[in-house]
């Protein structure tokens, strides 16, 4: 049983070969850096699908938006999170037509105003496309966060947000959901420095909801609030998850019915050749499968275990890409980052947990990786029972 296993697999790596060697084999790959459902790692939205499941709803990954016609559902929500692509005017006219109509919701996250063009036109909400600064974050060195909260179900949540925008605009009948605080600046020219004509503010709109014949609808000036790696947060500092929750139930808005289908058709992807993925990753155990067969040729079968082993190994180690894994000096580096946030996180939203700190451990989390880890997880288990009190 065990040869004829090994005769088979032999089979399919020569008809892979083959296939490959006449063009007819080709592999595409999603950017680890999009934000497509697909996306398992830091940057995906593939927690956000998941996290949708979890809460009871239906989640489904398209691949056109022609599937919004034909999907069938008590409500459903259309999400596009930071798009690569814009959408084209067929597909605006789509969504416009189908929202308008009340027969679908939407989530838009987008920071760069890629959707502005469906966004400004069906909601009157824009998005303005240059990053959002906090003068208090660019002095501490962490120049692409700024902290905030949501207000959403009756609930609030502390937010921080990585490289956001800010939103313009405010239509009738629209209601802030998420905003950002502290000494603010749209930093048009991209310096890091509050240049003359970028004027300073207190406060700026991260997000809004607004309704529509029983749909609803939901734009973000920022899309890492619904990526993996906030999400699900890393080691003791508090994920977004609460935040995530609260946005899905409200555009849900209490039908368990619900479907959210997810586009992954606006995302670059990189095409491979197969062919010459395969010939240079084989050249070199070919070389040594050569030597080895013509010393052991008198052994019979066991020749083929050899020949197996050596074409095998290399394409397992093709399939098993390490997308969005960090080295380990990088993820202490990241999580250091992140820890310091947390310390202006909540002096911004008055929240009393720093007074259970002692200021030392404050002061030496902006300048220890392991003062900002203890940090984090004290106000980790503040937070948590801020929102969840016994």
């Amino acid at each position: 049983m065990r040869n004829k296993s090994l005769y088979l697999g032999l089979i399919i790596i020569v008809g892979l070969l083959g296939y490959a060697g006449i063009g007819g084999l080709s592999i595409e790959i999603q950017s680890s850096s999009s934000a497509s459902p697909m996306n398992m790692g830091l940057y995906g939205t593939s927690e956000l699908v998941s996290l949708a499941s979890r809460r009871g709803y239906k989640a489904s990954v398209i691949s056109s938006l022609q599937d919004l016609t034909s999907a069938k559902a008590g409500r459903i929500v259309y999400v596009l999170i930071a798009p690569d692509k814009p959408l084209t005017d067929s597909e605006i006219q789509l969504v416009e037509k189908l929202y308008r109509e009340g027969r679908i919701s939407l989530l838009i996250a987008d920071e760069l105003g890629v959707v502005n063009p469906l966004t400004e036109d069906l909601l009157g909400v824009a998005v303005n496309g240059s990053q959002l600064r906090d003068e208090n974050m660019v002095k501490l060195g962490l120049d692409n966060f700024v902290s905030g909260q949501c207000r959403i179900g009756g609930k609030t949540i502390p937010i921080v947000y990585s490289k956001p925008s800010a939103i313009t605009g405010m239509p009738r009948g629209a209601e802030p959901l998420c905003m950002a605080g502290g000494k603010l600046w749209i930093d048009v020219n991209a310096d890091d420095y509050r240049d003359e004509g970028e004027q300073l503010m207190s406060s700026a709109i991260m997000g809004v909801g607004l309704e529509n014949k029983g749909s609803r609808a939901v734009v973000l000036a920022d899309s890492s609030i619904l990526v993996n790696y906030m999400i699900q947060g890393i080691g003791s500092i508090p994920p977004t998850e609460k935040a995530a929750e609260e946005i899905l139930d409200w555009l849900a808005a209490g039908s368990k019915s619900t479907l959210f289908l997810f586009d992954n058709s606006h995302y670059k992807t990189t095409r491979y050749d197969a062919a010459r993925m395969l010939r240079s990753l084989l050249l070199a155990p070919q070389i040594i499968v050569q030597s080895i067969m013509s010393i052991a040729s008198a052994a019979g079968r066991a020749k083929y275990t050899l020949l197996a082993t050596m074409l095998i190994i290399p394409l397992a180690a093709l399939l098993m890409r390490p997308e969005g894994i960090l080295r380990e000096e990088g993820r202490g580096e990241w999580r250091w980052s992140l820890a310091k946030r947390m310390a202006m996180e909540i002096k911004s939203i008055g929240s009393p947990c720093p007074e259970r700190l002692s200021g030392r451990l404050v002061d030496n989390a902006l300048k220890n990786p392991k003062a900002a880890e203890r940090l984090a997880s004290h106000l980790s288990t503040c937070l948590e029972r801020q929102r969840n009190p016994e």
